[in-house]
């Protein structure tokens, strides 16, 4: 429909009318944003903090992605995008910064303390150990006392996790535990004796427990299992319980604490230092794998589920980007009751289509500039080693995670991978194709690790926990007083009986770096 316009005939009224309607729209039309590549569609931004970058940073960096809008979905991921524009060298010209699509769906299984790696070392720690206690805390501004640990919890902990924890009191300027039962993996043997080393050095050599703390004592239980065990449900038999633990998650509140295995407890994971040194410039533009079938206990087919499997046939797809192999199958004939037979590796290797591949040793992974961390089930200890390697870590996001990952921000000290591995192949383009950005990821990796996780870094993250730990106690720890509660009188347990104490309600004094025959044998101790 047309409307005359007055002294004007009225099919030039229709034309001045169509030009005026097509101006209006052409007006509105945003302009192209001439950062953003040709082919990108413009990604709506959020409201971003900015606040903490230098002006020229914000104004010459900016964060888009390669195809249109979507959602934001991961929880951490405003922070990470404001975070990557401060973490690149401020040489880089004004340009965008084009990430993946999929990366914008990579979602994240840890909370997010990322301002924390700016402050010192024990302002950091002092930041995570506030949130892993907030548990048992209490409310003192709203007159919620805090949760008081009890020798009757000590004791109901010791023997609720007695296949993997061990019990310790440090008091009188000494480290006793006690071990109910003999471990059938080896390897948590090497762990306790970790802990204690640690524990003796942090009390003699380094004296970092505060005199509040030494003139209260302490008394606490470790689980040097890989996963996290206490969780705050009703399904859950041993719930609520404050329980030292090398991981924890979002459904769990074990007090997350260093493992162990990332410092060599069992002679794995640390990377030589000739491999370190191999320039950035000489490393293969590659994503490399090497490690065992761990995932889950296979049978009836669920194998085809593991994340290594998957890591591994996406290697023979993509083999220029890839370089995954598995080289033990190592969770077969371990499932409980099974209606199907056991599955053989040959039925595994056929239904996959893989085999196994030769291990290969942290100075030939050190040529390739691209290491990825698939945990194995419960976890993983490799972050640290591939983190000082001068490699660029890939993370397949976790559900489970260690005391100092809710601090790693994703693009500033590592690259983000799906749970599933659905994004890889892009994301390893990406690293191709950013090599600076990339170096420079690398680089922000490398001193995170070197700032907080050494030794000496793990011993202060320690001795700040217990001595906030310290307040929860609900009296002064009695010395070597034997625990109140008999195993073997309630419980009936041959496996007590015959453990390293047998029924001993004594302890043993750990001295610095003797293992105790009590560890070997079934000696009884005192």
């Amino acid at each position: 429909m047309s409307f005359p316009i007055h002294g004007i005939p009225k099919h030039l009224s229709l034309i001045i009318f169509s030009c005026a309607l097509t101006l209006i729209i052409l007006l509105n039309i945003p302009q192209t944003n001439p950062q953003i590549k040709p082919h990108a569609s413009p990604r709506s931004e959020p409201a971003v903090d900015l606040s903490n970058l230098a002006d020229d940073e914000s104004e010459n960096i900016k964060i888009v992605y390669d195809s249109g809008t979507e959602k934001i979905k991961s929880p951490g991921e405003l922070q990470a995008r404001s975070r990557l524009a401060q973490a690149l060298p401020k040489t880089l010209p004004p340009a965008a910064v084009v990430l993946p699509e999929s990366q914008a769906n990579v979602t994240m299984y840890r909370p997010s303390y990322f301002h924390l790696p700016d402050l010192t070392v024990k302002e950091a720690y002092r930041g995570l150990i506030k949130q892993y206690l907030a548990p048992w805390k209490g409310l003192e501004d709203k007159a919620i006392p805090a949760v008081k640990v009890t020798q009757r919890m000590l004791a109901t902990m010791e023997y609720a996790y007695k296949g993997g924890g061990f019990r310790v009191r440090i008091c009188n300027n000494k480290v006793y535990f006690r071990k109910l039962v003999h471990w059938k993996q080896t390897y948590r043997t090497q762990r306790m004796l970790w802990y204690l080393r640690l524990l003796y050095e942090i009390l003699k050599k380094d004296k970092l427990l505060s005199e509040k703390t030494m003139q209260k004592g302490l008394d606490f239980v470790i689980y040097v299992g890989d996963g996290a065990k206490v969780a705050s449900d009703t399904f859950t038999t041993e719930a609520g319980f404050p329980l030292f633990s090398l991981r924890t998650s979002m459904l769990h509140i074990d007090i997350p604490i260093p493992d162990p295995v990332q410092h060599g407890s069992n002679g794995q994971y640390k990377w030589t230092e000739a491999g370190k040194t191999v320039p950035w410039e000489n490393r293969k533009p590659q994503l490399m794998f090497r490690g065992r079938g761990s995932c889950l206990k296979m049978q009836a087919d669920n194998w085809h589920f593991c994340n290594r499997v998957r890591l591994q046939q996406l290697s023979r797809q993509f083999p220029d980007d890839i370089d995954a192999g598995i080289i033990q199958w190592n969770q077969i004939y371990k499932a409980g009751k099974m209606v199907i037979p056991p599955a053989s590796i040959e039925e595994i290797e056929r239904s996959t289509g893989l085999k196994t591949v030769e291990p290969m040793d942290f100075d030939n992974q050190s040529h390739y500039k691209y290491i990825i961390d698939v945990d194995g089930g419960l976890g993983s200890s490799r972050k640290p080693g591939i983190l000082s390697s001068g490699s660029l870590l890939f993370s397949s996001e976790s559900p489970w995670y260690t005391y100092y990952e809710p601090m790693m921000e994703p693009y500033k000290h590592y690259i983000p991978v799906d749970r599933w591995l659905r994004n890889l192949p892009e994301t390893v383009k990406w690293a191709q194709a950013n090599d600076e950005h990339a170096k420079t990821i690398m680089e922000n990796g490398r001193k995170f690790e070197a700032k907080f996780l050494t030794v000496a870094s793990s011993k202060q993250y320690m001795a700040l926990l217990l001595d906030e730990y310290a307040g929860l106690l609900a009296e002064d720890v009695p010395g070597d007083a034997k625990v109140e509660v008999d195993y073997c009188l309630n419980m009936g347990n041959q496996d007590i009986e015959n453990g390293p104490m047998g029924c001993s309600q004594g302890w043993i004094l750990y001295n610095d770096h003797e293992v105790p025959d009590e560890i070997t044998c079934d000696r009884r101790g005192r």
